[in-house]
């Protein structure tokens, strides 16, 4: 877990530190929908059982044991999976 939580951070920055003093500036909301829209389009370019799983764990916050069972995998290789897709991802959306 801790390995994909390292993986999924976009930007580096820490949330804890973050302090929030309002609505986002125009150019933090345009930011964050290019970053989004970034996402999608690299979640999209996944295999259909990556992606799949990755939904699952990050979006739908199931067990690792629950994804295997749906997809009829190993736990070990549904993690492998998931930590590639998030692995994809990042580096999709870092290079843009």
């Amino acid at each position: 877990r801790s390995r994909e939580e390292d993986l999924i951070t976009f930007d580096g920055s820490d949330a804890a530190e973050s302090s929030f003093d309002g609505a986002p500036s125009s150019g933090e909301s345009a930011a964050a929908k290019d970053e989004l829209r970034f996402l999608q389009e690299a979640m999209n370019e996944l295999p259909d059982r990556t992606r799949i799983a990755l939904e699952m764990r990050r979006f739908g916050g199931y067990r690792l044991k629950d994804i295997a069972e749906k997809l009829g995998l190993s736990v070990t290789f549904t993690h492998e999976l998931i930590a590639e897709g998030m692995a994809y991802c990042r580096k999709k959306v870092m290079r843009k």
